[in-house]
């Protein structure tokens, strides 16, 4: 059994998670980590710029995972920036929204929410760079003790603090993985 078969097993919705045409066996790494304050602030990035010696793109999607297995792909708006080096082409900007901002936007369904899944690809093929292609996923967990929705709100309507992971969070993490 190799290592994709094993990541499926224990991630049974990672491919719904993923753009079209990607599959789960294209991914460079899967981890699973704890959400941190740091990725509750993060705002999705969509960026590409094109020339003549330029191609190069970063995309970053967010999707929920439910507790009944449902996906809401592509769950937080992602900032955006599209340019190139041609002549009279212009640069689009898109505003996008924090982690934190999209679970907050959800509002008692936010209790349903099980893992938050990062897609992260990095492709470059500009000369004289070094050619890159990168896919990876981070799977998000609440930290132990924690529902996501204990994370959102207080009871004054603030983010509440995350608490700090355990010593062992860690080996936690990689006995789970191997016990599938």
């Amino acid at each position: 059994m190799n290592a994709t078969t094993k990541v499926e097993q224990v991630y049974p919705f990672l491919a719904k998670c993923l753009p079209e045409k990607v599959t789960v066996r294209q991914l460079n790494f899967v981890t699973e980590e704890m959400v941190t304050e740091k990725f509750l602030g993060l705002k999705p990035q969509t960026n590409s710029w094109s020339g003549s010696l330029v191609s190069s793109s970063y995309r970053q999607i967010v999707s929920f995972v439910y507790a009944d297995g449902t996906v809401e792909f592509d769950a937080v708006a992602s900032e955006e920036c599209h340019g190139s080096n041609y002549a009279h082409s212009k640069t689009a900007f898109a505003e996008g929204q924090t982690v934190l901002d999209a679970l907050r936007s959800k509002g008692a369904v936010v209790e349903n929410i099980k893992f938050i899944v990062l897609y992260d690809k990095k492709y470059n093929n500009s000369s004289g760079w070094s050619p890159v292609n990168q896919r990876d996923v981070n799977v998000f967990l609440p930290p132990t003790g924690c529902e996501y929705h204990e994370l959102v709100l207080d009871e004054d309507g603030f983010m509440k603090s995350i608490p700090p992971l355990p010593p062992d969070w860690r080996e936690a993490i990689f006995k789970r993985m191997r016990e599938g």
